[in-house]
């Protein structure tokens, strides 16, 4: 079974830069990347209301209903991974609060867990939307803002405030918002160092 010693979980709301730094961790530092939607979508195509609700609907109840469906899933998902090493896991995709600490739960003998939180402003997450040709409301400001609510009703706000993260910008270049996380990670660090 796989120790997992190292665990981010990145969030935010769409487009804000999530995805790309499990991508940049994953290739630059050792990171294995673990997205939360393929197993959200996993669990509604199983459902029996596949096909009768929209994948939103259906994560909403889920989420209201069984926060820990995803981060059980995920657990077993690393758990499976068979290797002896100890494993470094960005997860990204969170959108409730209660998802986080499911989670946090499930592999707290092993972690010392980091809770990052992406913050970019709408126009810019927009643009980004648009360009990468993401989902039907990226072509439409109504649309993406109506996904914005959505996202804060799923829970993503209380992601946002809980005291436990660490919030980071990214509004410019993929280059400055990796060399801000990355500083972030050293001041942890020495952090964590200096208290012992």
């Amino acid at each position: 079974m796989a120790l997992v010693a190292d665990l981010l979980i990145v969030s935010g709301l769409p487009c804000a830069g999530k995805t790309i730094l499990g991508q940049y961790l994953t290739h630059y530092c050792g990171y294995s990347h673990v997205e939360a939607s393929p197993f959200m979508r996993r669990l509604y195509q199983d459902s029996d209301q596949f096909g009768q609700v929209s994948v939103d609907e259906f994560a909403e109840a889920v989420l209201e209903r069984d926060p820990c469906a995803v981060p059980k899933c995920i657990a077993t998902d690393l758990a499976g991974r068979g290797s002896e090493r100890e494993l470094r896991v960005v997860v990204t995709g969170f959108r409730a609060i209660g998802e986080v600490n499911c989670l946090l739960r499930l592999l707290a003998a092993q972690i010392r867990p980091t809770i990052l939180y992406v913050e970019a402003c709408q126009e810019i997450r927009f643009r980004r939307c648009v360009e990468r040709g993401r989902d039907l409301w990226a072509r439409d400001r109504l649309a993406f803002r109506a996904q914005d609510r959505r996202q804060h009703g799923l829970g993503l706000t209380g992601i946002g405030d809980d005291e436990r993260v660490v919030r980071v910008k990214n509004e410019s270049t993929p280059e400055e918002y990796f060399a801000r996380v990355v500083e972030l990670f050293r001041a942890k660090e020495d952090e964590v160092a200096s208290a012992w």
